[in-house]
């Protein structure tokens, strides 16, 4: 029996009577769906095989210039004067800034009137100018015992030298200690030079007499 007897007579009836140019439509849409599920099946096939152990993509902090471990470090202001020394088991130059990044960091300040400062923290920054020093977590910062000063003791979790001014800053709790006295507050505003000590916020003082000789 041929292809054509073996149709029903309502299919023949149906494209006998259409128009050459609505078959030829017809068998157009019927090739482009066979087409688009053989796309599709392919694609599926693809994905299966896909690679499943690619890379992971990280975006971070760039790369360090350089680094130095157990360093001792001078910097000097553009007249060629001394503005810090500092001392720390390691350093981390950034490439772009030029800032420093330290760890456990042992600075000696010296202030405009020529008085010098001792301070120590656990993280240390040095902007790319050498100007501004921040020192977070468990900061010191004293000016020793000289034959004309009196000690001075300054702690805090955070504190800003801004070295070029002799201005020492700080938003965070703040306790200040010198011979009969002990100031305590939140923020700080410190002129090294002129010896003045500003706490904002939250102020309280404790005085002691000094002993009798």
């Amino acid at each position: 029996m041929s292809t054509r007897a073996a149709r029903p007579s309502w299919w023949r009836r149906w494209h006998g009577r259409m128009p050459l140019p609505t078959l030829l439509a017809e068998r157009s849409i019927a090739v482009a769906i066979a087409l688009a599920a053989f796309a599709g099946l392919t694609q599926w096939i693809v994905w299966l095989n896909r690679d499943d152990h690619e890379g992971d993509h990280y975006v971070g902090p760039p790369r360090s210039d350089y680094t130095l471990d157990r360093f001792a470090l001078t910097s000097f202001d553009e007249r060629g004067a001394f503005a810090f020394t500092v001392v720390a088991p390691r350093l981390a130059r950034h490439p772009w800034l030029g800032s420093f990044e330290i760890d456990d960091p042992s600075f000696r300040i010296r202030d405009a009137s020529g008085e010098d400062w001792r301070a120590r923290s656990r993280r240390g920054h040095v902007s790319g100018d050498g100007k501004t020093l921040k020192l977070a977590d468990a900061v010191e910062l004293d000016r020793p015992r000289s034959a004309s000063k009196t000690p001075v003791s300054i702690r805090s979790d955070e504190l800003t030298a801004h070295i070029d001014t002799s201005l020492v800053t700080s938003n965070a709790a703040v306790t200040i200690v010198q011979p009969g006295s002990i100031l305590a507050g939140t923020g700080l505003a410190a002129d090294l030079k002129q010896k003045r000590f500003s706490l904002k916020q939250r102020v309280t003082a404790r005085y002691e007499p000094k002993p009798k000789r």
